[in-house]
């Protein structure tokens, strides 16, 4: 398919746009009770105000507590390598772990944990979230994205298809002074819409497809809405176009598993919400009145009742009322209907089953009293939501986002040499890489080991397996979510236990007297200016043995022997003397033993 033109794609935008309306409607519903930007009118109520939301947040709490737990452990990314059998394997192999670190350290470079819980609310609270992968043209690297499901208009298909999109377009309100400083228009390329004053916006369009990524100005934004019949007629106007290097489409446009349209989990419960915040506001006004009650006065017979200096003192003021033709005053007490309160809590209690609300998040212990109970409750209400949305997470980046960046720096940097921190909190070292060598392929994969656990209940759930010896101990570092490099930190494992288990020679050994107690100070000296225990140990071996193989030249005056041969500290014979002359190594002749054997051997040899 060849590239399209701007009015094809101004054609398409404003079809999809339209049909998306009351998808958007109901995501703008969601987004307003969710910031607790919706007033409750109470219009059978006269002289009251607008109120603001008073009931318990459950669309907020019920959206944050998903998109919490969801957030809360990172995947593993697996890559495989082209053909490890070949004999070119070794080097197969090499590139694909170059390439597993690449994605890690790409994540690391753009603080995807962080992106991923806002990622998480959206696919919670609108049904609909997108990540796109972009080039940084000041960095050289490929940057991950987020985009706001509100300006997110895909290609339509099926709900359960994961591909990466054909083409996506993405719709954001920029002011005049934006679009000229960016775009260089003169004010005559705006003048004919009459909408250049400086707060006025417009709807900027950005589209992508696997040919060319295109920037065009889509209309004016109105303030009551988006009037599409007018941006049709202005026609737009494209303002940038260039390649897509990247061969591709670089956004992943996920959707929450629902039955057969997009939904956030919230839209089911906004009139329930709605419904618990009229009965609070109407149960404090009723509670504000019943401290302050209306009061009434009954006058005499035939007489209209006064108020003496004309004015009406408050009761909190300390101050009395002087009352003429006045017999008896009363109060008019009332207060909320316990029914109201009933109602109360049964719309709490449903709104925050439905939404995903954990009272336990929020501190309620909901009637348990162990620990045990409570996790079991938590894991049961939260825990299958979780793992779906970590399920289309999965699908995301697979798919998607992580070939992206492999074809963003390949496209945009080929022969660059990257050299980066992985940021595994693991493997402290860096990767060294070169697109056009190292990404040979962009088959990826990843998991989250345990879909709907937090990283607590993982660690535990590890340990029953490796000791009920399920799975090997390689396995359970492969699955942890904080462990990314499960070779690494194995072997790191053996390291430290080796070193352990030198260090606990040493100890026996200067316990016992085996090891003279200059040369354990000598391997003090040397770890404590920053050597490995093992290198100090072999260096002090070393110098030990130079030591013990040295004979003095010569005795000074006034000593009996050479310093060097005498033990010092430790006790003698124990190494840490050197040689003393009497026992340096002579030539000497055979003994007349050795002569008469022979001699005996000459004689056997003759006969």
């Amino acid at each position: 398919m060849a590239e399209r033109t701007w009015d094809e794609i101004l054609n398409i935008m404003t079809t999809r746009r339209s049909d998306d309306a009351p998808l958007l409607a109901q995501m703008i519903d969601t987004r307003d009770r969710y910031n607790a930007d919706v007033v409750i009118p109470l219009t059978d109520v006269s002289g009251e105000p607008f109120t603001a939301p008073l009931g318990p947040q459950t669309i907020h709490d019920g959206i944050d507590h998903t998109a919490m737990r969801a957030a809360g452990t990172m995947p593993t990314i697996a890559v495989p390598a082209i053909d490890p059998s070949k004999p070119t394997g070794v080097r197969s192999v090499e590139y694909a772990e170059k390439r597993r670190k690449a994605l890690y350290a790409s994540h690391h470079y753009n603080l995807t944990q962080i992106l991923f819980a806002r990622v998480f609310r959206q696919l919670a609270g609108y049904g609909l979230a997108t990540i796109v992968a972009m080039p940084d043209f000041k960095d050289e690297r490929a940057r991950i994205e987020m985009r706001s499901a509100l300006n997110t208009y895909p290609d339509p298909r099926a709900l359960d298809d994961y591909r990466p999109p054909e083409n996506v377009g993405f719709v954001y309100g920029r002011s005049t002074a934006w679009i000229r400083s960016n775009f260089g228009l003169s004010p005559e390329d705006l003048m004919h819409m009459n909408h250049t004053d400086a707060s006025g916006l417009w709807d900027v369009c950005e589209w992508m497809d696997e040919y060319c990524i295109v920037l065009g100005i889509l209309g004016p934004r109105l303030h009551h809405g988006v009037n599409f019949e007018t941006q049709r007629a202005f026609g737009g106007k494209e303002v940038r176009r260039w390649p897509n290097r990247a061969g591709m489409v670089t956004a992943a446009v996920g959707k929450r598993i629902t039955l057969d349209r997009v939904a956030g989990q919230m839209e089911i419960i906004t009139g329930s919400a709605d419904w618990l915040d009229r009965l609070m506001a109407l149960n404090v006004i009723a509670a504000e009145k019943s401290i302050f009650a209306d009061m009434y006065a009954l006058a005499v017979e035939g007489r209209t009742p006064e108020i003496v200096d004309g004015q009406w003192k408050d009761g909190r003021s300390g101050e009395i009322n002087v009352l003429a033709n006045v017999k008896a005053v009363g109060q008019l007490i009332s207060g909320a209907s316990p029914h109201s309160q009933q109602v109360i809590g049964m719309l709490t209690q449903s709104a925050q089953a439905s939404g995903g609300a954990i009272p336990q998040f929020g501190g309620d212990l909901d009637g348990a009293r162990t620990g045990r109970a409570l996790d079991t409750i938590a894991g049961i209400s939260v825990s299958p939501r979780v793992a779906e949305l970590q399920h289309v997470m999965e699908a995301m980046l697979s798919r998607t986002i992580h070939p992206s960046i492999f074809e963003i720096e390949k496209g945009y940097w080929p022969d660059k040499k990257y050299v980066c921190f992985s940021g595994s909190i693991t493997d402290r070292s860096y990767v060294e890489y070169t697109p056009s060598i190292h990404f040979e392929a962009t088959e990826n994969a990843v998991a989250y080991a345990f879909p709907g656990m937090d990283v607590a209940s993982v660690s535990v759930a590890l340990l029953q397996l490796v000791g009920a010896d399920l799975i090997p101990k390689h396995q359970a570092r492969v699955l942890h979510p904080l462990i990314d490099d499960a070779e690494g930190s194995g072997q790191q494992i053996v390291l430290e236990r080796l070193a352990e288990s030198v260090l606990i020679g040493l100890q026996q050994q200067a316990t016992q007297g085996a090891l003279p107690i200059n040369d354990l100070a000598t391997i003090y000296e040397k770890v404590s200016k920053g050597m490995m225990i093992h290198e100090a140990i072999l260096e002090a071996q070393k110098e030990a043995q130079d030591r013990q193989a040295t004979v003095p030249e010569e005795v000074p005056e006034g000593m009996g022997a050479p310093p060097q041969t005498m033990p010092g500290l430790a006790m003698p014979g124990m190494g840490a003397e050197s040689m003393a002359p009497e026992f340096a190594p002579q030539l000497q002749g055979p003994t007349p033993s050795q002569e008469g054997l022979r001699h005996m051997l000459r004689t056997i040899s003759a006969e």
